[in-house]
């Protein structure tokens, strides 16, 4: 009886809700922020300032969230309180930014690891959120804490391509 007993707080549990919410609404804001870049007429021409166009969007976000914020959840998993440097998305994309580079390839990476990070997630125990790794500049974080700030990444981006072209 007190398994079936733990099992039903675990199932009613507001912070179980809340992560299964958060993984919902990541995989949610990643096909939404796809699906406006696969609209825009011109990836291409840029929608902010000079150089910033839907493309280049999309390499950014797929960059950050591959080089960042994946590699933090996946680290923080399996290391005792990693140490994370600060990235550098201007100088990554000066080093690694391919201006012919298709958005589809792009916006099919990004999925494939919001997807593979999500999966991974899931699979883990409760407390595997709690996990602490630590900036160098912003101090200790928990491993939710980067999924939220990559949820939050993902919609400023997706706010951003809606407020420029009106999608």
């Amino acid at each position: 009886m007190p398994d079936k007993v733990m099992q039903s707080n675990l199932e009613n549990n507001p912070v179980v809700d809340y992560r299964a919410r958060l993984l919902e609404q990541l995989l949610k804001s990643t096909d939404d922020f796809c699906a406006a870049c696969r609209s825009a007429k011109d990836p291409v021409k840029p929608i902010v300032g000079d150089e910033w166009s839907i493309q280049r969007i999309a390499q950014h976000v797929r960059d950050v969230n591959a080089q960042s914020y994946t590699l933090r959840v996946q680290r923080t998993l399996t290391e005792e309180v990693p140490v994370f440097p600060k990235f550098d998305a201007e100088q990554w994309a000066q080093q690694h930014t391919d201006a012919d580079e298709p958005l589809e390839k792009i916006l099919a990476e990004f999925q494939e690891g919001i997807y593979s990070m999500v999966d991974e997630l899931k699979a883990q125990p409760g407390d595997a959120w709690s996990r602490l790794g630590r900036h160098e500049i912003q101090g200790y974080r928990t491993l939710q804490l980067w999924v939220e700030r990559c949820l939050e990444h993902i919609r400023e981006h997706r706010e951003t391509i809606t407020t420029r072209t009106g999608k």
